[in-house]
């Protein structure tokens, strides 16, 4: 029997994760870590009764992954001790360089990350441990990611990306000195890839601040340009979330796996197709525009708006040089024929989202 152990499959990505090691895999038994399990049970309702009309079975441990031994009693601790795999997706993604934010973030991200490892670094029956790490974890480079263990930056945009750069260095110290088997998976931004499921996302990454641009427009009394920070040629990394999911199952099929997979979009995106996007949805004549500093005294309304409400992704507006080496899953996508997302795609994506908003009301 394959029983395997995952953290954070109540999540956005975790939830289609667990679908797929249901539907397209020889997993028969799942162990989730959940810190309610009454809601998790309510949450996953339908993935529960797949997993057991297919056979299979599931199992809830109520637990925290910033809790020594995860909270869990020394039985059930045994107990998942005996899982051949380890899928680690709890995290704090919360994009924040306040310091009041600081010690959250770490403790989640770093020290539950720690603390899964301490419960594993001994298993002999663990063949695979998948954590899930961030292509953005490389912070402010000017170097191409490499799939490898990356060098310090300079600086981190923000706790989240140096959490889990810390993470990425507390795991090398766990490889050397308890040879574990880890295998360190980097997503860039995930969207989406069914219109059916914005619903999940309208409150993260450029959903959610595409959604404030969207609300400052509208609360403009007379129709005029917007400034944002950010600079004209700034690009983001996005990967769809079916294509994240269908890689990583691919992966798992691998009878050589590499230590580092960047899962990303081979190409980056331009923020000016996305905002195009918005722009061309709302029909705002009076456009935005990107400058690198703003005083913010000097900021009408509708800029204060969304300066108070989007601070996190200001520096990934200010991106314009960021390039990842993503070599290692090339074969895979030619392989499940997985082609690329480009500018119009994101134009055209942020249309729909917009034409869902609108149809929500």
């Amino acid at each position: 029997m394959v029983e395997v152990f995952i953290t954070g499959a109540t999540g956005f990505i975790g939830n289609s994760l667990l679908i797929a090691l249901a539907k397209k895999t020889d997993i028969n038994k799942f162990k989730l870590l959940v810190r309610n399990k009454d809601k998790a049970v309510e949450n996953l309702f339908e993935i529960i009764n797949l997993i057991r009309d297919s056979g299979k079975e599931i199992e809830f441990l109520q637990g925290d992954v910033t809790q020594e031994n995860l909270g869990l009693t020394p039985e059930e601790i045994e107990e998942i001790q005996d899982v051949k795999e380890v899928y680690h997706l709890a995290s704090n993604i919360l994009l924040s360089n306040e310091e009041k934010y600081r010690e959250t973030i770490f403790k989640c991200n770093i020290d539950g990350t720690r603390n899964i490892l301490e419960i594993f670094k001994d298993s002999n029956n663990l063949k695979e441990f998948y954590f899930f790490s961030s292509a953005y974890s490389c912070g402010k480079t000017q170097e191409k990611v490499k799939e490898d263990w990356l060098t310090k930056p300079d600086s981190f945009r923000n706790y989240y990306e140096e959490s889990k750069w810390l993470s990425e260095e507390l795991i090398k110290k766990y490889i050397e000195y308890y040879n574990m088997n880890i295998i360190i998976l980097r997503p860039s931004i995930v969207s989406i890839s069914l219109s059916t499921e914005f619903s999940k996302v309208k409150n993260q990454t450029f959903y959610y601040y595409s959604r404030i641009l969207r609300k400052a427009v509208r609360i403009q009394e007379i129709p005029k340009t917007i400034k944002l920070i950010g600079k004209q040629n700034s690009t983001s990394n996005i990967i769809p979330l079916n294509d994240l999911i269908n890689i990583i199952i691919d992966i798992r099929k691998l009878d050589q796996k590499s230590r580092f997979y960047n899962l990303v979009n081979p190409i980056n995106l331009s923020t000016k197709s996305f905002i195009d996007g918005i722009e061309e949805s709302l029909n705002f004549d009076g456009g935005f525009i990107f400058k690198e500093e703003l005083d913010y005294e000097s900021l009408t309304d509708e800029e204060k708006f969304i300066y108070d409400r989007t601070k996190a992704y200001f520096e990934y507006n200010l991106v314009d040089n960021l390039e990842w080496n993503c070599s290692k899953t090339e074969e895979i996508r030619e392989k499940l024929n997985i082609k690329e997302i480009d500018n119009s795609w994101i134009k055209e994506h942020i249309k729909k989202f917009f034409s869902f908003l609108e149809n929500e009301g």
